[in-house]
């Protein structure tokens, strides 16, 4: 992907990753343009990802705590590809959630 269609998802998306729903200005983790599939870690299925720009959030994922949970196969498989769990997004979460606790 060239840096121009880089910059307009960046853009359109707000600075938000549209899978976790991470800020970019509270991360130095990359957000990335995905895969379209992977495997459902519950039923060993190909499934499609989540696709922000045609499927509701709420319809794919909810959060416990700070861990994003899939509840479809989309959800859980774009969960498990993005690793939309990794200790890092936790713990960025939990600060975030931290921050808006003391304001």
């Amino acid at each position: 992907m060239d840096a121009a269609v880089r910059e307009l998802v960046r853009r359109r998306a707000g600075d938000r990753c549209e899978y976790c729903h991470l800020r970019q200005e509270h991360s130095n983790l990359r957000h990335h343009v995905p895969n379209l599939t992977g495997i459902d870690p519950q039923t060993g299925q190909i499934a499609s990802l989540f696709h922000p720009r045609r499927d509701r959030w709420s319809d794919h994922f909810i959060f416990e705590g700070t861990r994003v949970i899939g509840i479809s196969a989309a959800g859980r498989t774009t969960v498990e590809v993005l690793k939309m769990n990794d200790t890092r997004r936790l713990e960025l979460r939990a600060e975030i959630r931290k921050r808006s606790e003391l304001t």
